[in-house]
């Protein structure tokens, strides 16, 4: 640990020897739950703990608890911090979950690389929490898409927050069409971020904003990529065990290091013989939608259901009241011109509220479960 490490919980400093002699005599109710994990983790860490728990998020499978190395959450912190130069006494906003790899990732950061952390509720708008503690500019941060659209429509000294930033990491969902839009008024750099628990958070990075911006990945420094037989990404670095770990994202290799994200194998759908990548539905959708100019752009997904004649056949869910018959009529006329007959949704459904994991992604399987399909 270098020596610029600093925690602070929402407005509480928290020095490193109090830590170590306190955190195992916490009362009960003292501490919120976020606060909590922050503080056993660090504790942890700070006692020279070598292996850690840490809880998938559930939204590609059941949830589920894997041990991680110390040494490979090191070898993140190291990437990271070289890919975005970050140093020693550098400020970080942690807002996402700590009970998830996003969330204990940026503590392992700030202990590794001596941060000055301010760890506040993952709440939808953070920057409003973080005013009661900080009031300096923070240099780096990482939130869900759902944390940044919040921040970003919330008002001007909002926007002027972020712009302030050294870098913004924004990962663990889509980032919509609309979303990459107001990113252009940004010139802090915000960067999409590729990984899963497993690879200890990111891989890769793309940039969204700015001249640079761009639909391919580039893999951290040090982070070995492939395509296994059926075109998914195969990893190979010091966060895997510097052994080929075989993911389920099907991508294409666009020149050493870099690849552009297709979709999950898991969400192809075979209909009627074709395959169809559900993500590719989705982002024609999402072009749609931008086309249309709709104010307040709606949460939706792609899946295949069971179908008699087809096999599969294609359908599109959305969240809320957006799916009125003029909106549907327009999404059909759009994407019959973009897509082939086979890739076109058979059904358009909504649902007022989708059901979500932990982390705020929506939970597909719960969502079918309550709609009945």
């Amino acid at each position: 640990m270098k020596n610029g490490f600093e925690l602070n919980l929402n407005g509480r400093k928290i020095s490193t020897s109090w830590l170590q002699k306190k955190h195992e005599k916490f009362e009960p109710g003292e501490f919120s739950e976020q606060e909590y994990r922050a503080l056993m983790f660090c504790a942890k860490w700070l006692a020279g703990e070598q292996t850690f728990q840490v809880q998938t998020s559930g939204s590609t499978g059941a949830p589920k608890c894997l041990e991680i190395t110390r040494s490979r959450m090191e070898a993140s912190a190291a990437m990271t911090a070289r890919a975005l130069g970050l140093d020693s006494g550098d400020s970080a906003l942690v807002c996402l979950n700590c009970k998830h790899i996003g969330g204990l990732m940026m503590l392992a950061r700030g202990l590794y690389l001596g941060l000055r952390l301010f760890v506040v509720e993952p709440e939808r708008n953070p920057i409003a929490a973080l005013r009661d503690c900080c009031s300096g500019c923070i240099d780096l941060t990482a939130v869900v898409p759902l944390q940044l659209a919040a921040m970003l429509g919330a008002g001007q000294s909002e926007f002027d927050f972020l712009n302030n930033m050294k870098v913004i990491l924004v990962g663990g969902a889509p980032v919509s069409r609309a979303l990459q839009q107001k990113l252009q008024h940004l010139i802090t750099p915000v960067f999409q971020t590729f990984g899963m628990t497993e690879t200890v958070s990111h891989i890769a990075l793309r940039r969204l904003n700015g001249q640079e911006s761009s639909a391919t990945y580039k893999a951290l420094p040090g982070v070995n990529i492939a395509l296994d037989n059926l075109g998914c990404l195969k990893i190979n670095a010091t966060v895997t065990d510097d052994a080929w770990l075989t993911t389920n994202d099907m991508v294409e290799m666009t020149a050493p290091g870099e690849f552009t994200w297709l979709g999950r194998f898991d969400n192809v759908i075979n209909s009627g013989g074709v395959k169809v990548c559900a993500e590719e539905v989705e982002r024609v959708i999402a072009a749609g939608i931008a086309e249309m100019g709709l104010s307040t752009p709606p949460c939706y997904f792609v899946t295949g259901i069971q179908d008699d004649k087809l096999g599969e056949k294609v359908i599109a869910v959305f969240e809320g009241e957006i799916l009125t018959v003029e909106v549907e009529a327009s999404l059909r006329s759009y994407l019959a011109s973009k897509l082939i007959k086979y890739k076109l949704p058979k059904a358009y459904l909504s649902l007022p509220i989708f059901c979500r994991v932990g982390n705020g992604k929506i939970d597909k399987s719960a969502t079918l479960e309550k709609m009945g399909i």
